[in-house]
């Protein structure tokens, strides 16, 4: 995507996520739709994502993120009901994006941003 008018009406909504996974060593790219408050960026886990790439995050991994046209530097973990932050995650999740909606089951991937060069304000 070249276009700026494109960029600016998904670049609020949606990142692309870079990993590699634990287990393969392989380099894993995924565009997400996000949400976020300060430096935190949270995202659901669906049905409907395709492959198992979210598995690379049982354990916290640091991942690169492109937001905004710029890429950050973070750590990522999954979030499932009853592991710290997980309310918070849905909370995030939820203030963004008040028309989805979500269960006690569901998983987020959180990433926070650690690059001081973020603009979490």
């Amino acid at each position: 995507m070249r276009t700026p008018v494109l960029h600016g009406l998904i670049d609020s909504y949606v990142c692309e996520l870079r990993v590699t996974d634990p287990a393969t060593g392989r380099r894993i790219r995924v565009p997400l739709q996000y949400a976020h408050a300060g430096n935190e960026l949270v995202t659901l886990i669906t049905t409907a994502d395709t492959g198992r790439w979210w598995l690379a995050f049982e354990r916290p991994q640091q991942v690169q993120v492109l937001l905004l046209r710029r890429w950050y530097r973070g750590c990522g973990r999954l979030l499932a009901l009853g592991r710290p932050g997980w309310r918070e995650a849905r909370r995030i999740h939820a203030d963004r994006f008040p028309h989805i909606p979500l269960e006690d089951a569901d998983l987020f991937l959180a990433v926070t941003i650690d690059d001081p060069t973020y603009p979490a304000g």
